[in-house]
């Protein structure tokens, strides 16, 4: 039975007849199961529409302050786009349509909306019921993204870590002049969260392309084993038709693939989270198993914030610093996306946290900061 403010939906693919939903409304209201009227072919074409719209906004801003006129132009698309897919999966007159649209103007203490869909991917964030800016799911509510196993949702293991020392994150970063905000920008960042005693930084050591791969990505599995509380990767990704191909790209073009990871037994051992801020880093395929967030959520980590497509480094840059200070203040980690997604909107006219997305841990995960007993 779902809570008093969380909205669930579970959504899975049956071998023979297509998608079925599970939607429970928040409190004691019965959950409501219907089949929805997706099928695979227009689900792959409303996901190339969507990427190719976002990725097309993405690639065309430089710089993170935008003008008026530029942000409503990217929230009307948005919208737009959130409700067309809305409308595929949910069948535009159907009672699954009805339902949700019920449960959505109904429900007005509702902050969350769990989403546990396999087989399924859809940008939940910017999802409209009636296709207005001001409906995009992203800007009302904490949204959780979970990837059953076998078949059978997750539940998340805790909702906090306490630590009497600093948290302790490693740093995993593309040092390239070519990526100067992630030089210029987000390592300086880390390292100044460390100076000031916010953190415990480590920064991986550079894996060289030209030296024996085996060796390498076993630099990679043992910094992984260090049980830091977050993984932080800034880094760019090169994508392939067969996502197994695609890769992270790392340190001095260190390329590392989904394949790698699993091959290599690269497990981030005891991690609670791990941050991928590169372009596409969340582009789990539902045509494919063997993609990138599902392959580092069969190893210990508990979660992932990733990005859904291109995004600007610069941008990418400078959305990291707020919702990690956010995260280190002690704010729920579903509340610091939000926040840090509302603060560009409303001080920059830049809705790309939209583009940001939650997966498998607790949104009221926080880091909570012990005094040492005296």
């Amino acid at each position: 039975m779902s809570d008093d403010t969380t909205i669930r939906l579970r959504i899975w693919e049956t071998a023979t007849d297509g998608y079925y939903l599970m939607l429970h409304p928040p409190g004691e209201v019965d959950a409501f199961e219907a089949k929805l009227p997706v099928s695979r072919e227009t689900l792959k074409s409303r996901l190339q529409t969507i990427r190719d719209s976002l990725n097309r906004i993405t690639r065309s801003l430089k710089t993170v302050k935008l003008t008026e006129e530029e942000r409503d132009y990217i929230l009307h698309t948005f919208a737009q786009e959130g409700y067309d897919a809305f409308a595929d999966w949910a069948g535009a007159s159907g009672q699954a349509f009805d339902f949700m649209n019920w449960v959505i103007t109904e429900f007005h203490n509702a902050t969350t909306i769990n989403i546990t869909a396999k087989s399924l991917s859809l940008p939940w964030e910017i999802m409209s019921i009636d296709a207005k800016a001001e409906s995009l799911w992203g800007l009302s509510y904490v949204i959780q993204r979970q990837l059953p196993r076998n078949g059978v949702p997750v539940t998340p293991r805790t909702q906090r870590i306490e630590t009497y020392t600093p948290p302790k994150v490693g740093l995993l970063a593309l040092d390239d002049p070519g990526f100067p905000a992630i030089v210029e920008e987000e390592i300086p960042f880390f390292i100044e969260l460390s100076e000031n005693g916010d953190i415990q930084y480590t920064l991986m050591d550079p894996l060289d392309p030209a030296a024996d791969r085996d060796e390498e990505l076993t630099k990679l599995r043992e910094f992984g084993a260090l049980e830091r509380h977050i993984y932080h990767f800034a880094c760019h990704v090169e994508l392939a038709p067969n996502p197994a191909r695609s890769a992270l790209v790392i340190t001095k073009w260190f390329r590392v693939s989904p394949d790698d990871i699993r091959r290599k037994h690269i497990d981030f051992k005891k991690s609670p989270l791990v941050v991928l801020n590169a372009c596409d880093t969340a582009k789990s395929n539902p045509f494919h198993t063997s993609d990138l967030i599902s392959n580092l959520l069969r190893t210990d980590i508990q979660g992932i914030v990733a990005a859904e497509c291109q995004l600007p480094d610069c941008f990418a840059a400078a959305f990291m610093k707020q919702f990690y200070r956010r995260l280190l203040d002690g704010a729920e980690i579903g509340l610091a996306l939000k926040e840090a997604r509302c603060h560009f909107l409303r001080d920059y006219n830049n809705p790309l946290g939209l583009l940001y997305s939650l997966y498998q841990i607790s949104p009221r995960w926080r880091i909570v900061r012990r005094l040492l007993p005296a």
